[in-house]
Order: C-alpha cells, then structure tokens, then sequence
C-alpha cells in the first residue's frame, strides 16, 4: 500500500485514469448544464453542483460550462454600458467608445497586426475588453453576427504568434515558443489578450504553442519530459547524457552547469549560470547530470522566458480567469483554444440542415458530399470549412457539433457558390452536373478572402 502510495505521488492518475471518474450522465445532451451552474453560482440557495467536482466533467461540457459563463459576463457588461454614463470615466479619449456597448475592433487587412495591438491597448487601458466583440474590416460591407469575428481570429494568431512580436519558431517541432532576452512585454501581454479574447467569444485558433505552455497557464507541474516539444534538440542531448555508462562518456558531451543564448533584440550571446555562484565552472559528471538537465529543463522553459510568460499569462487572464476557467486541465485547455485535432466531414454531414427546398437526397446534395469526400484534399477540405463557416478548424466538440445549412441559390453553371459565414450557412447554384459543381466549388474556395472573392 505504501509503495502505491509513493508511485501515486511520482505518477498522477497512476493506478486510475481521470477519464474513469466522468460521468456518462452528466456529459449528455440530456444533462441541464445551465441549471447545473445556476445552482454553483449560488451556493447560499443551493448546497449541490456538479460544478464543484468538474472531474466528472469531459472537456465537451466544461466548455459548454465556460460558454455559459461567458455569455453571462457579456450580457452583465453590455447591461452596463448601455445604460450606463460614459461620463463616469474621465481618462477615456473617446467619450463615445464608452457609450457603445460594444468591444468594437475596426481593422484594415494590410494592417490587421498593428490595427488590432493599438485598438486592444487602448481597450485594455479603458478596462472594457469584456464587451461583447464586433469585428469590422474596413472596406468591406460584412455585418459581424459571428463569421467576421471567426475569420479575425483565423487572420490574426499567425501574425500575433511571430517573430515580429517576440516568438521563435522551430521548423522541426512546427511549433512557436517565447523568444529570450530584453523584449517588449507589452506586446506579450497583447498575445494572452489575443487568446482570451478568442476563448471569451468562443472561437477557436490556429495557435503553435507547445503543450508545456498550457501547463504553465494552468499551474501544472513541468520538467524534462516537456523539453521535447519545444527544443527536441536540447530534449535528446539530455536523454543521451542520462544514458552514459561511465565518467570518460559523460565528460565527453563537455558540459558545465551554464546556458547560453542569443538575445533576439540585441544579438549579443548571453551566458547564464545554472548553478550560482560558480556554474560555469562546475562540470558534469555521473553523479550530477540528473541535477544538470533538470535545472536546464527549468531554466529554458521557465527562468529564461518568465517576465514574457508572466504577461503572456496576465493577457489572458484579463479575459479567462476565475473558478470556471480552473475546471480545465492543460489538454482541455488546450483543445477549447485549438479545437478539436481532426475534422471528420462525416460527422459534419451528419448534422448538416438542408433549406429553400434542397432535400438530402437531391443529386445536388449527393454530389456536394462526394466531391467533399472524395475529390478534396485535407487542404482543401479546410478551405471549404472556412469558406461556409469563417474558420478552417473544428471546436472542442468537433465537426458533428457545426450545423452546416445547404440551399439553393440559382440554377446557373456559371455562378460561384457562396455563403454566410455568421450562420454557416452554403449555398450552391443547382449545377447541371457533378463536374461542374467540383470546378465551381474549388474555384470558390481557393480564391476566396473576406467578403468577396479577389
């Protein structure tokens, strides 16, 4: 039993998984999860609520939870400003900001990244980024009921998540990391505002970072093992120093307990000691390397980057903070922002409405799944789901949870297909053959930005 005991404590959920203790019941469609969080928001009516033991949860419902929650918080803001007097606050520049009750971003195409940080800075000064959002882009005549919104957020986390703000990117893990050195943090604190902000509206982002980066939001515990997805390289020379069989090996790597990088504003090669006061002098031997790549491991994911985490994490929490937001381990967390990590076309056929007279068992419809399944690559097939619905990934529940409408629109070989994107919405001209609605459909696709094809 003590042994049990100890190998619990070395290994979580060693003995039960976690997804043993979820509830069948309370993970369906038949569960009222709305009244279920009424009941946790008030405990001084209620002594129950699921709520308190989110184990129970699959991250399905914890989503739907976290939605509810948010959708409250809007409705609660928006209350606010619209009755409220924007004469309340003195500081505020625009006195007619205040009064709309909306978070309002109007942004230009060429310059989304620079538009976007200078409307979320001074939205973040003026302490009114829990508005509910609306998204313009300027030119073009979109009204955003949620499409615009989604397509902002598809546009914006690559040009956010890059070099230009202070992230690395590693071709080998294909992944983003905090870049090192003297950045500007405001900028990293604008990213976690990026993220929230998508997880506040209920959109999901096309977002690189590593696993350990959701850890480290959730206050998970990190070590050698999360070296792998952010720096292979550093990951297997460790794993090979840990596996020497004697001293003349282990001296042959040439380590000392130091670190070195090359500060991404400056350029200089900086050197940190990992052992003070005399790391750089101490070398690594058998009986130290297990201390020599533990302390590496916490200095590259953390120590070298915590003043850009530590703004990152404040970002994001001005948005996603809270006892609902903790319900999450660092792998739901991570599917509720990314989405769900395959898209099953199937599924979303499944759950697909058919309007204006359009039937499943129309050819048109027939045709429309089989150039789907069959002709479509993976690539074009997410081309295809950002061109109906604004956003080329699924959400946490998956493709089957997108309610796809198909209709009719025209019976003209020539015309293209198009869509609404706030209500998923595709409509098709009734094509005199297959072939020509797949040569329609990928022309659609492949050319298609914003409102409007270019």
């Amino acid at each position: 039993e003590r042994g049990a005991e100890r190998g619990a404590e070395r290994v979580p959920y060693a003995f039960v998984p976690l997804a043993d203790f979820r509830v069948d019941a309370v993970n369906g469609e038949g569960f009222d999860a709305r009244e279920d969080y009424r009941r946790w928001r008030r405990p001084d009516l209620f002594t129950f609520s699921f709520c308190d033991f989110p184990f129970v949860y699959d991250r399905v419902t914890k989503a739907r939870i976290l939605q509810l929650e948010s959708a409250m918080l809007q409705a609660h803001v928006f209350e606010h400003y619209a009755l409220g007097s924007p004469f309340d606050r003195a500081d505020v520049l625009d006195v007619s900001d205040l009064a709309c009750p909306y978070l309002k971003l109007d942004v230009r195409r060429d310059s989304l990244l620079a538009d976007t940080m200078r409307l979320l800075t001074y939205h973040v000064r003026c302490g009114d980024i829990r508005k509910p959002l609306r998204v313009r882009f300027v030119g073009e005549e979109g009204v955003d009921e949620g499409g615009v919104q989604k397509e902002f957020f598809q546009l914006i986390a690559p040009e956010v998540f890059s070099k230009r703000v202070g992230f690395e990117w590693d071709d080998e893990t294909n992944r983003c990391w905090f870049a090192k050195g003297k950045q500007p943090w405001a900028e990293y604190e604008l990213a976690g505002v990026v993220v929230g902000l998508a997880v506040y509206n209920g959109h999901v982002l096309d977002l690189r970072l590593p696993k350990v980066a959701y850890k480290k939001l959730m206050g998970e515990k990190i070590g050698l093992a999360d070296l792998r997805d952010v720096a292979p390289w550093h990951h297997n020379a460790a794993m090979c120093l840990l596996r020497c069989e004697d001293e003349d090996e282990c001296a042959s790597f040439g380590f000392t307990f130091s670190a070195s990088y090359v500060d991404d504003v400056t350029g200089e090669t900086v050197s940190v000691d990992l052992l003070p006061p005399c790391g750089e002098e101490t070398r690594v031997t058998m009986a130290n390397r297990t201390e020599y790549v533990n302390r590496y491991a916490e200095w590259y994911l953390v120590d070298s980057v915590a003043a850009q985490f530590d703004a990152f994490r404040a970002g994001f929490e001005r948005l996603c903070s809270g006892s609902c937001v903790r319900m999450f381990r660092a792998d739901e967390l991570e599917s509720l922002i990314v989405g769900a990590p395959s898209l099953d076309f199937r599924a979303l056929q499944a759950n697909c409405s058919y309007e204006d007279g359009l039937g499943v068992d129309d050819a048109l419809s027939r045709w429309f799944w089989d150039v789907v399944h069959l002709d479509l690559t993976e690539h074009q097939r997410r081309r295809l789901l950002c061109f109906a619905t604004g956003c080329d990934r699924a959400p946490v529940a998956g493709l089957g949870s997108v309610r796809l409408a198909l209709s009719v629109n025209g019976s003209d070989d020539d015309r293209l297909p198009t869509a609404h994107t706030c209500f998923n919405h595709l409509m098709l001209p009734r094509y005199s053959c297959r072939e020509v609605l797949r040569e329609r459909l990928t022309t659609a696709i492949e050319n298609a930005e914003g409102f409007g094809l270019q």
